[in-house]
This record gives C-alpha cells, structure tokens and sequence, in this order.
C-alpha cells in the first residue's frame, strides 16, 4: 500500500469512530431523557460530520481531519453543562482518544520514512555498483566503443579497442570532438543524433574514420542513448569492417574479370572480321581488368635473334593508345634482361608486378609508358609460345592475384586461337566457301579455349566439340559425337548429372524457345559445379544453332565460398560473428513472426574472462574462446540453431521455433558441457574452472514488438546470473 493510500485509509477509520460516537452520544442524550440536548447535538454536529464525510477521502493529511473533529467538539463542549459530568467526561475522553492517535499516527509516519531512506540509499549504492560495472564492460569490449556529449560532441569515454582503431592514445582522443574524426558534413552528423534520440537505438551504418595518421577506414557505426544523473549522451559502438569490404570488393572484381572474358570470346566467336575482333576483345578485356593500356607482341628471328613486335594495340584514350611512335618493333629479348621475359613466358608463367618491383633494365624498358603496374601473359598457338598480352594500370601500384592470372591466361588462349585462325584466313583461297572459314575459326578458337564448347545446327545435330569438353564429362578421347541429336547425347552423360531429367527438360526449354542463357550453374553428382552457356547463332537474321559453352567453376566457387565465409565468421574461433548474427536474426525473427512460432536467445558469458587473461595471458585467453566456443556448436542439434560470437567473451546462440523450456535445457547443457572441459581458472570467483554465466530470453515475435526486445531480455537474462553469483543459468 502507498504512503498516500494509507493515509486515506486512516482518514477513512478516523470517520467511522466519530459517526460510532456521535450515534452512541445521541443515544444516550436520548435514554436520559434530555431531548434539548440531543436537538443541540444534531444541530451542531451533523452538519460538519457530513462535510467531513464527503471531504476527508480526499484529503492527503490526516491532520486536517484533526482539526475539523478538534472544532467540532470544541463546539459541543461549550453546550455542556458544567453541572453535566458524565457528558464532560464523555467528550474529554474522545478527545483524549484522538490526541493520541495523532501521536501514534506520527510515529507510524517517522517509521515509515526511516525505512524509505534505507531504501534509497541501498538502491543508490547497487546504481554505483553497476554503473563500475558498465565502465568495466565498455572498457574490455572487442568493439570500438566512445561516448560523446551529444550536444557539444566532445568524446568522454572510450575504450581500448577504438584508440587502437584510431592510433590515438585514450587522453589525446578524449580531447577531440567527433568532427575531428568523422569524415562527414556537420548537417549529417547532427541529422544522426537527432536519429538516435527520437529512436533511442538506431543503426547509422557504413561510415569513414580518419585515424591519427590520416589515413581511413571503413566501420560500421550503430549509436545508443544513454543517461547518466542529469545529462543523456550517446554510446556509439563501432566495428571495423575495412577487410570484410576488401574481401567485397574482390569477389566482385572477379566477377567483372570473369563476365569480360566470356564476353570476349563470344566476340571472338561471332565477328566475321577476325583483325577487328581481335581488337574489340582486348578492349573488351581491358576495361574488365580495369587498366588504362593493353598491347599483343609477337615473337620471331630477326638478324639471327629473338625479338618482339608489337601487332595489337588499345588504350583508354586514343592519346594513351598512340602517345608513342613509332611503336616498338623488332625489340630484342636480350636488352630486358638477358632473356629472362622469353624464359619465364615460355615456360607459362606471367609477369607482374608494381613497376618498382622490377630488375632496373627492366625498369627503363617498361619506363616508355608512365605505367605504375603490369602484367605480361604468355600466348601460345599450337603449344609453342607466339609471344605475349601486356596490360598496364596507369594509376595503382597492382600486385594481381592468382585468380586473375588464371582467368587472364584463359583469355589469352582464345585470343591465341583467334590469332591461329587469322594466320590461317590469309592462307584461305578467296574461293573457298564461308561455312569452311567459320568452320576453321571455330577448331582454331574451340582448340585452345579453356571451355568445353558444343555446336549444333538449326535441327539440333551436333557439328563440333572440342576435347575439353570430353575432360569436363570423362568421355573417351576417341568418341565422335557429331551428327547425334543433342538430347538423345545426354544420354551420354546422364550418369554424371545431379538431376538428369532436369537438365533434359531444361535444355530442350531453352532450345525451344531460343533463349541466350549465361552462367546457368549445375551440381554433378561428383560433387564438382558446371557453369553453362547457351548462345543462339543467327546467320542473316536466320535461326542456325546453338553454341553450348561449359565450365569447370569448382575451384572458383570454392574460393567464392571461402571469401564469403571470411565476411561472417570470426577469425579467431570460426563460428558465425557479429555480422552474421545481426542479419540472420531479423531473418528468423520473420520468419517465426509468419509461422506465429516462438523465437529463443541464449547470451552467453565467460566468468571473470580478464582475470583468466591477466593471470595466463592473451594466447591462452584465445585457446579458451576457441574451445569454448566448439563445445557451444558441437552441443547444437539442429540445423537451424546458430552459434555466433556476439563479442570479446560473449556468446549468443539463436534458437528458432523453440519454447522457453527448451531454451533453458539446451542452455543447462551448455553450461555442464563447459564446465566439464575443465579448464583451470584459478583466479575464478566461484570455481577452480572456467564457467559460464547464461541468459535465456524466449518471445513470439509479432507486429507489436522487435527482435531488440529479445535480445534486451536475454541481456537482462545474464546480468541476473551474474548478480546472483555466475555459473549458472537465468531466464
């Protein structure tokens, strides 16, 4: 009951005891006979008695009633007669009575706020408590983190791991404003705050730091208010996300390489004019590698030596393209480097590089263009080296992956084809028919393409196959293909296909409808991933084929898939990380929120885990997240429950569609399962081991809440099992 209630409620009795006496009073009055009295004691009390009634329950002191009751019997004591003893008795007794309940009443009241002061003074100790206990939690946390005065933007707080961002020491950053840092307009920056204030929690996003060096990186910023006595500042926790950006970045550079290739080749294919298409295609190639300069030598004898001329020639500008004349001709081997181009090119292997990292004679070879990088790959015709393709970036010092060279040096087999083809076109007599010229075009171009190709005439017949093709589907080297339907052919390989049927009622969809299909993706049953193409060949406007180009892409996808695990998984102990976690809870939050399908949270933390640090030191630390965390992921059944690394010591396990109690058993088995590893803590608060502390939240998502409740709770789950000793498990 209420300080507030309870007054009313003894207001309330005080009433009661009154109306008692003042019928008892009216009663004797009555039974002595003495009716002028009784007249006086309804004519003079009743009235104030009902005023009080109505009045005292709202009143928030009972000494007000005190006096009211006070006034009234004053009143009647005037009207007794002083010859009228029991009556005068009567009323000095009443009002004895209240005199002492007034007494009692304030040392209830006295009692009552001495044990309200207790209260707030244990409830301010335990605010203290916590507040060293957030200070601690930002302080060891494997984010960045800083709090600033959203008004003046000073940073007041920080932690390690953000100075160690930054490169600055915590008293130097304590000095800047968040202007200093954020490379950002001052009208974004406030429009920010104001987002974080009116959502209380809100996700900025990608942005970009200055460090002390000035150099930038790339975070991912999300902000927070907090409030501390009288005044609110925002908490912003910042995460690195330079490398996970370059990984991005890369995948999609490849990608860009790879479609440029085929386009190229495809131009190779179906230009009539091979001199032109030769030309296209490096242009074509050029601007997929993103360079400035591309350029095809020649090798041949000239005066008893080996020398190279220069055949092939595009550059992004025509000023960059024929800025040196006379082009280089008959340029001997011997003045790079005493052959070491020819030897190195010869034996398959490109050169490359930024220019600094090469020899200084070949410096001042490549020096006739203002290139910062290079690299030179070998073509081959007939496997023997015919000479070379050059590719220059003007402006980035470049050191090119093994992807690249790999998908370059399959570009440079079908422009070594195309060049085969065009050697061999002179030869032509101008007599011979134009099928045997595309005919001789496409062995020359199929022969040294790195794709296995299929070509079928307008009534579906195979014509034309080449040996990589018989490598991708291990056929026999021998087997002649031509002539046979393409879909009775399938049968051929039908053994090898993850899904024949699907792949027969799909080729004959495209075939029937003509359809241009790229990089369509199929799995073999041995485990390898075939890309396929299907390009329509018109002749004069006229339906005459199909070209079927197929690709090995299992090693790329591999790479494909390691550079994506790389962006979310945690480099040290290999489960998902934070930005795993981030993104596939809101999927399973809509995705039970659909099913109406309970969603359960389990945060996880390692007890006294910088105490275990201190005491064994950082390697050790690591060792235990790393097994840690394999006991948390091995202790999972399901598919789709996850574990990720939620930061530093902490740990989050996502369980969809699981009930609370279900929550809470997998969560006592993680605990028991960590515990019975054994690993010595002997600076542990509560075992000789290292434990856990664990929070278990469970909620069925709905339109009227969000995936932060959950993980509030869960939050709030932990520090309960923290407070209440570690080891164990709350909810």
């Amino acid at each position: 009951m209420s300080d507030l209630d309870l007054i009313r409620h003894r207001n309330q009795l005080m009433v009661k005891m009154y109306w008692i006496l003042f019928f008892i009073g009216l009663t004797a009055f009555l039974f002595l006979d003495n009716t002028s009295m009784a007249q006086a004691l309804v004519i003079t009390a009743l009235p104030p008695m009902l005023l009080i009634t109505y009045y005292i329950p709202k009143l928030q002191f009972p000494k007000y009633t005190l006096y009211l009751i006070s006034i009234i019997f004053i009143t009647e004591l005037t009207m007794v007669k002083m010859n009228d003893i029991p009556q005068f008795l009567l009323f000095s007794i009443i009002f004895g009575g209240l005199v002492i309940y007034k007494a009692m009443y304030s040392d209830s009241i006295r009692s009552q706020l001495t044990n309200e002061l207790t209260r707030v003074t244990q409830l301010q100790s335990k605010l203290f408590e916590n507040e060293a206990r957030f200070k601690a939690m930002v302080k060891q946390s494997s984010d960045g983190i800083f709090a600033f005065n959203p008004l003046t933007k000073a940073v007041v707080e920080t932690n390690e791991r953000f100075c160690h961002m930054l490169g600055y020491e915590e008293h130097e950053l304590l000095k800047l404003t968040i202007s200093d840092f954020i490379v950002s307009d001052s009208n974004e920056i406030d429009e920010n705050i104001y987002k974080v204030f009116q959502k209380e929690r809100f996700f900025i996003g990608d942005k970009l730091y200055r460090c002390k060096d000035n150099s930038l990186i790339l975070v991912e910023v999300s902000g927070s208010v907090i409030h501390l006595e009288d005044n609110s500042f925002i908490l912003a926790n910042v995460r690195d996300i330079t490398e996970r950006m370059e990984s991005e970045a890369l995948i999609q550079k490849q990608g860009r390489l790879l479609n440029g290739v085929a386009e190229a080749l495809n131009c190779l294919l179906t230009n009539e004019d091979n001199h032109v298409a030769i030309y296209d295609a490096i242009e074509i190639i050029g601007r997929a590698v993103q360079v400035e300069r591309v350029y095809i030598y020649e090798n041949h004898l000239y005066l008893d030596q080996m020398v190279m001329s220069k055949r092939y020639e595009w550059g992004i500008s025509e000023k960059i393209a024929h800025r040196f004349a006379p082009n280089l001709q008959n340029f001997p081997y011997q003045k790079i480097g005493e052959g070491r181009w020819y030897h190195e090119l010869s034996a398959g292997r490109t050169i490359h590089g930024p220019l600094k990292t090469f020899p200084e004679n070949e410096q001042a070879f490549l020096e006739n263009h203002p290139r910062k990088s290079v690299i030179i790959v070998p073509i081959f015709i007939l496997e023997k080296l015919w000479g070379f393709i050059g590719f220059d970036d003007y402006d980035n010092e470049r050191y090119w992956t093994k992807n690249e060279e790999s998908i370059l040096l399959a570009a440079a087999a079908g422009i070594g084809g195309a060049i085969k083809l065009n050697q061999d076109g002179t030869l032509l007599q101008e007599s011979e028919a134009k099928y045997r010229l595309l005919s001789a075009r496409l062995e020359a171009l199929i022969s040294h393409m790195h794709y296995g190709i299929l070509a079928e005439d307008h009534n579906s017949q195979l014509i034309l196959s080449n040996q990589r093709f018989k490598e991708i589907f291990k056929l026999p080297k021998a087997l002649n293909i031509n002539g046979q339907k393409h879909i009775d052919f399938l049968k051929w390989h039908h053994e090898l296909c993850g899904d024949y049927s699907l792949i027969k009622s799909r080729t004959k969809e495209i075939i029937r409808e003509r359809s241009k299909v790229l990089g369509e993706e199929w799995l073999l049953k041995d485990g390898r991933i075939i890309s396929r193409d299907a390009i329509p060949i018109f002749t004069n406007n006229q339906f005459d084929g199909y070209l079927w180009l197929f690709n090995d892409i299992t090693k790329q996808k591999e790479i494909e898939q390691k550079l994506t695990e790389a962006s979310i998984l945690d480099g040290l102990t290999s489960i998902f990380n934070r930005r795993y976690f981030d993104e596939n809870i809101q999927v399973e939050w809509k995705r039970c929120s659909r099913n109406i399908q309970p969603l359960s949270l389990i945060m996880l933390d390692i007890d006294c885990f910088k105490d275990f640090n201190d005491n064994y030191g950082h390697q050790s630390g690591d060792q235990c997240l790393k097994v840690v965390a394999r006991t948390i992921k091995e202790s999972l059944r399901r598919p789709s429950d996850f574990v990720c690394r939620y930061g530093g010591e902490e740990f989050a396990v996502v369980l969809p569609e699981t009930h609370q109690e279900g929550g809470l058993q997998l969560a006592e088995k993680i605990s028991e399962a960590i515990e019975l590893l054994q690993i010595p803590h002997a600076k542990s608060d509560v075992s000789n081991f290292v434990t856990c502390s664990i929070g278990v939240a469970t909620l069925i998502p709905s339109p009227i809440n969000d995936v932060s409740e959950l993980i509030q709770l869960a939050d709030q789950a932990l520090y309960q099992s923290k407070d209440s000793g570690r080891n164990c498990v709350s909810f």
